[in-house]
């Protein structure tokens, strides 16, 4: 539910959305046609129009291509391998993080 909403946003081709390997927080990584991109924050905002907060990933990485599986379906684990890649976090991202993991 959460990559259809995201992929039918504009200025998106195509999205995955996965957990970090904690699953406490959710990485997009997303396709865009040349040129600019939409921002996090942009995405971010156009997503919480559409879904809960606690469904809004955290992290939003474009990408040129998505890795592969050998089937051609895009390979979620080195996705997750990837979102376990420490990239810091805005501060909205990082209060929507804390908000998901209080009790």
């Amino acid at each position: 539910m959460i990559e259809a909403q995201l992929s039918a946003l504009p200025g998106l081709r195509e999205a995955v959305v996965v957990p970090d390997t904690a699953h406490r927080a959710l990485t997009a990584f997303f396709l865009a046609p040349s040129g600019p991109a939409p921002t996090p924050e942009s995405l971010r905002a156009q997503l919480l129009n559409r879904l809960p907060a606690v469904m809004v990933p955290a992290r939003f990485v474009r990408l040129d291509a998505f890795p592969r599986t050998v089937n051609g379906k895009a390979d979620r684990l080195a996705l997750q391998t990837r979102a376990d890649e420490r990239q810091p976090l805005s501060r909205a991202a990082q209060a929507a993080a804390q908000t998901q993991a209080a009790p």
